[in-house]
């Protein structure tokens, strides 16, 4: 492990792998009543916290792009080749 690469925990790297499948997390970013809320794009057997969706963005491993679904602002977080890079490489 070279110093620029950060410790992940087993659920962190097992998020990265389902990312790495094509997968997306979404998490509402407007101030509405579903503030907060994620929706996976497909079953992930770990649950996703917002600390930990912080940590791989600060971190460079994955990145995200605002949508609108009605209105409702929900950023998608995908993963990034630094990211595929600690999964796959």
């Amino acid at each position: 492990m070279t110093n620029s690469q950060v410790t992940l925990t087993p659920e962190q790297l097992t998020i990265l792998a389902w990312l790495a499948q094509g997968n997306f997390i979404e998490i509402c970013s407007d101030y509405c009543a579903n503030q907060g809320d994620v929706y996976l794009s497909a079953p992930l057997e770990v649950r996703v916290f917002d600390k930990t969706v912080r940590k791989l963005l600060r971190e460079g491993l994955i990145e995200f792009q605002s949508v609108a679904y009605f209105g409702v602002r929900w950023d998608r977080f995908v993963i990034t080749a630094k990211g595929e890079g600690r999964v796959c490489g």
